[in-house]
């Protein structure tokens, strides 16, 4: 019997997935002060050249939509928290043209800071936002803010990727390459890892804090 199997007996969606080691920690430490927004990540691209707003949109909201961690719901459990997978809810892409701004890159940062100090109820989501700025006609940031919980840098830095390859397919309409994995693979895969802590073992490829994260993260600003 593998892994997932021995997991998956008697444990159905409905009555809630575990929360991997990191999640856990996290989950734990967010019942302190549940108005606090400490656990708040984001990160900020520049676009530099033309960008069909439209075609943006359609790719960002399908990686988003491939992205199970950043639909999950968590609550308590008999044996501890849990978290569900929830098929994903209607959210906003704040859009604004700040190009007419003294400094549209401190304008963008007013507005990002300010999304950062934002509670996250994780019983109900959403556990991320996304913002996209006109900075000019050839210049763009693109903000993303997500709980921790659900992503860290790295995993941002895959959910860009994603959406860059689903643009470009829409642009030159050539097709996208595959889209993200289960999240409860990446549980499956903690859960074996942690189980096996007592005897020396190397850690999963590249694993990090979050559902989707393969390595610590590093925030990317746009050059002034």
């Amino acid at each position: 019997m593998n892994t997932r199997e021995s997991l998956a007996m008697g444990e159905t969606h409905e009555a809630g997935w575990p929360l991997s080691a990191a999640q856990h920690g996290i989950w734990v430490g967010q019942q302190f002060d549940l108005t606090s927004a400490v656990y708040n990540a984001g990160e900020c691209i520049e676009i530099r050249g033309p960008l069909v707003v439209e075609h943006f949109e359609s790719a960002l909201r399908h990686a988003i939509d491939e992205a199970e961690a950043l639909h999950a719901r968590f609550a308590p459990g008999a044996s501890g928290p849990v978290q569900f997978v929830q098929p994903p809810a209607s959210w906003q892409l704040h859009v604004a043209d700040i190009s007419h701004t003294p400094d549209p890159w401190a304008a963008a940062q007013s507005w990002m800071h300010e999304d950062l100090t934002r509670t996250v109820d994780l019983g109900q989501g959403p556990l991320f936002a996304e913002a996209l700025f006109k900075a000019a006609p050839d210049r763009y940031f693109w903000f993303q803010r997500a709980h921790h919980i659900a992503l860290d840098g790295f995993g941002f830095s895959l959910v860009a990727r994603r959406v860059a390859d689903l643009y470009t397919a829409r642009v030159t309409g050539k097709p996208a390459t595959n889209g993200f994995g289960s999240l409860r693979a990446v549980l499956d895969e903690d859960a074996a890892y942690q189980g096996a802590r007592s005897t020396p073992r190397t850690a999963p490829s590249g694993w990090s804090a979050s559902p989707m994260a393969l390595r610590p993260w590093r925030s990317r600003s746009p050059r002034q």
